[in-house]
């Protein structure tokens, strides 16, 4: 049964109490319409005032049952009442409103389209993070996981060029095509492609082949089944990255990516000439690009600690919070002594 219709049942039934009470009291106790209507309403309300006359017997009685009647009628419609502000139009226009302003405001966010298992897990990373995102799916009843105050909501098809300019794909970091078929997920990943050529597209594919598709239409990153059985098949090691790439304090080890800016004295220099390893305690992993690719590739033959860093290069570090932030430390000072020199 939906809101309307229980508020409807709720108020058609305390007005029939109301004729109920006014039409037995006149009958049994001879009163006029105002007496039978004051006697109804403060019999109902449980005020406790004075009776207008002495009850007889029958009176008595029907007050009885017209109290009992009315508390478990009275409770019925205050519930109803109650979740009519807080859930109905009035509640839903608010947070319509205030996802409109979070909208309005949002600059390098990421974009859900489509609400499945993946996108789900995404959204409740993105809320833990307490990240502002977008998601976009035709259902308008969604049901969000708790605590996603983070999450606005768009409803729409997300292959209409204006929902997703309502989106702000522009402007978007991110995209995650997560519709329920590969159809559906290629032909966004061209339409975002088209409308935002540096945005980073994440998408769900059912095979390899759909996937070397996706990757031609401008994907970057792909997550097909083969990823999710690795994940059953090596769970000891989805477990340690888990950890050690979340955000618990009682985490011994972490990882974190860190940006190389064109004011940075570390531009052209390897690793090993800059001995940011020995200095931070930080362990560096790899170093990606801008779009995430790794610098070292299988045909090279260089080692990760021979490479010259450039401009907008990532660190993929792992290390403990304090070597961490000695590292974050590090390559904010030589920032800073770029711009002395």
């Amino acid at each position: 049964m939906n809101l309307q219709l229980r508020l409807f049942l709720s108020l058609s039934l305390i007005f029939f109490l109301i004729v109920l009470g006014v039409v037995g009291y006149s009958i049994l106790e001879h009163w006029s319409l105002l007496e039978s209507l004051y006697m109804t309403i403060i019999t109902l309300t449980t005020v406790g005032f004075t009776e207008v006359r002495p009850l007889s017997e029958s009176g008595r009685i029907f007050t009885i049952i017209f109290i009992i009647l009315g508390i478990g009628s009275a409770g019925f419609s205050l519930t109803t009442l109650f979740g009519y502000i807080f859930e109905g139009p009035m509640m839903q226009s608010i947070k319509e409103r205030k996802m409109e302003l979070l909208r309005r405001k949002l600059k390098d966010h990421h974009i859900l389209c489509g609400y499945t298992a993946i996108s789900r897990e995404v959204l409740i990373e993105l809320n833990r993070q307490k990240i502002h995102h977008l998601l976009i799916d035709k259902n308008p009843a969604i049901s969000l996981p708790p605590n996603s105050k983070y999450t606005a909501i768009i409803t729409g098809d997300v292959h209409d060029e204006e929902i997703l300019k309502h989106a702000r794909i522009e402007h978007a970091q991110s995209l995650i095509a997560s519709l329920n078929d590969d159809a559906s997920n290629l032909f966004l990943v061209v339409t975002a492609r088209q409308m935002n050529p540096i945005i980073k597209i994440i998408s769900e594919a059912s095979d390899e082949a759909t996937a070397k598709k996706l990757t031609r239409a401008g994907a970057d990153i792909i997550v097909t089944p083969y990823q999710i059985a690795a994940s059953l098949l090596k769970p000891r090691l989805i477990n340690f990255l888990d950890i050690i790439s979340g955000d618990d304090e009682d985490s011994s080890l972490k990882i974190k990516d860190y940006h190389i800016s064109k004011h940075s004295a570390l531009l052209g220099k390897s690793l090993r000439e800059t001995n940011i390893g020995q200095t931070t305690g930080a362990v560096i992993l790899s170093i990606v690009d801008k779009n995430g690719n790794s610098r070292i590739t299988q045909t090279e033959r260089i080692s990760l600690a021979s490479l010259p860093l450039k401009e907008d290069d990532y660190l993929i570090a792992m290390g403990s919070s304090e070597q961490l932030q000695k590292l974050e430390e590090f390559i904010h000072a030589q920032e800073k002594f770029f711009k002395l020199r």
